[in-house]
């Protein structure tokens, strides 16, 4: 924990001991009550989260961590304007023994730094989500998974949009489905 003081030092030179008693239990009660970090919290697997442009990513996949990371593993962000609208699109794989990758998208929306956008089915003006898990001998239908309108869904926070230097940094979430159903 950090914290910092500024004390401005008495016109005597004799510091009175319930001062210095009272500034030690305050000491004490600051170091004591916060800021352990706990290794039970679920989110420290994850990358921190930054506003810097770090190349990070990271989430939970049915309980399991997903990061960008392994041999293999992509990152890449790219937001312009064609085909008459703003687009997104955010893909991050991963490339170890079981790859899989992460797309978060808009089709001709325009997005603002500080807002929060429902991902829905893909479809123009909307920001929608996917997740592709291929497996050997599935069929296409049983590996990728979408966010659909109403039913399955979730939200895309944008925290940094930042066009100069190139950054966009937010949170999300989102519950998918396959064309199986699952």
């Amino acid at each position: 924990m950090d914290f910092h003081f500024d004390l401005k030092p008495n016109k005597s030179k004799e510091l009175k001991p319930i001062f210095i008693l009272t500034t030690i239990l305050t000491c004490i009660l600051f170091t004591s009550s916060s800021c352990k970090k706990s290794r039970d919290n679920p989110i420290d697997p994850l990358p921190p989260e930054t506003q810097t442009g770090a190349n990070t990513f990271g989430c939970f996949v049915n309980g399991q961590v997903f990061t960008n990371g392994g041999s293999g593993g992509s990152l890449s962000a790219i937001y312009q304007f064609t085909n008459g609208g703003y687009n997104l699109k955010i893909t991050a794989g991963k490339g170890d023994i079981n790859p899989a990758s992460i797309g978060i998208s808009t089709d001709s929306l325009q997005i603002s730094q500080g807002f929060t956008y429902p991902l829905r089915a893909k479809m123009k003006g909307a920001a929608y989500a996917e997740y592709f898990n291929p497996s050997i001998g599935v069929s296409i239908n049983s590996i990728l998974y979408k966010t659909k309108e109403l039913i399955y869904n979730g939200q895309l926070m944008i925290k940094k949009l930042d066009s100069v230097n190139q950054i966009i940094s937010g949170n999300f979430w989102f519950n998918a489905v396959n064309a199986n159903g699952d």
